[in-house]
């Protein structure tokens, strides 16, 4: 490697997605730096999450956009766009004492109780994995590109499921010394599940069990989907054998029906709007 070479960052990118991920960065005094390779070469570095770090800017990956530069020194205006030249864009990610700001930030679950009426209650999802990220704010609304770093992803367990839980977040490392402002995002990393409301669950002539659902959530479910219950439909079926009562019970979806299928027999109540699965 040339020795006017400071330092390296790895990136990743995923096809199906337009974001470019900054994974770690290295300079020469770090040990991933001149780790032994493979044959001659030094460096090296093992990615054993599918989380990932700081997303770059669109102006790093030569992709178009609109910025409000912090100054200029001309301006003009073109086919409604207003451009500025010998401009000044960003600011450096450093805290009041000079050093580069490094996100330092704890996330936990917490119960939520709303002082509402409403016998529902707001809850983050069970059975899944966020991550959390923070971006810094100017007295303009210019922003940050956003921050996380390993201690901003959780899991949520199905425990958590009969419960009305948040997130909270405690951010212990200093702000860039020109913020004013933060907002926190979040996302679920391992996007693909989806959540479902039971309407309607029996054991069926053939000895096997059918449930009813919405049919607005019909295209959530397919042959092969493995679902997953988080808490039971019924106490009074609690007691008929290999009910699905707690959320470690798994089934496959075997055949998906529009209408209640004969198995069933009569349908209790209504059964206007909801389809059924066989699992």
């Amino acid at each position: 490697m040339p020795f006017t070479v400071k330092a390296v960052e790895l990136l990743y990118k995923d096809d199906n997605s337009p974001s470019v991920y900054s994974i770690i960065s290295f300079d020469r005094q770090d040990a991933e730096f001149t780790a032994a390779a493979d044959g001659d070469y030094t460096g090296s570095y093992t990615i054993q999450s599918n989380i990932f770090g700081t997303t770059l800017p669109d102006n790093q990956i030569l992709r178009a956009y609109d910025s409000v530069p912090r100054k200029a020194l001309a301006q003009e205006v073109t086919g409604s766009r207003l451009l500025f030249g010998n401009y000044v864009e960003g600011h450096d990610l450093l805290d009041s004492n000079g050093d580069r700001v490094q996100l330092d930030m704890d996330v936990f679950v917490k119960p939520y109780i709303k002082s509402s009426t409403s016998i529902f209650n707001e809850s983050v999802k069970s059975g899944r994995t966020y991550q959390l990220g923070v971006v810094y704010r100017d007295d303009m609304g210019r922003e940050s590109t956003v921050l996380t770093s390993k201690n901003c992803v959780i899991n949520v367990p199905y425990e958590y499921a009969d419960t009305s839980n948040r997130l909270g977040v405690k951010i212990k490392s200093n702000a860039p010394y020109w913020a004013t402002s933060y907002k926190v995002f979040i996302k679920d990393v391992l996007r693909g599940s989806e959540s479902l409301k039971i309407m309607y669950a029996n054991l069926g002539d053939d000895s096997r069990w059918y449930f009813g659902f919405s049919s607005d959530q019909k295209w959530k479910v397919e042959e092969g989907s493995r679902l997953k219950l988080k808490v039971p439909h019924s106490q009074a079926n609690a007691g008929t054998p290999d009910y699905p009562t707690s959320y470690t019970h798994e089934v496959v979806v075997e055949e998906v029906f529009n209408s209640p299928p004969d198995a069933i027999g009569d349908n209790p109540g209504s059964s206007d709007g909801l389809f059924f699965y066989k699992g």
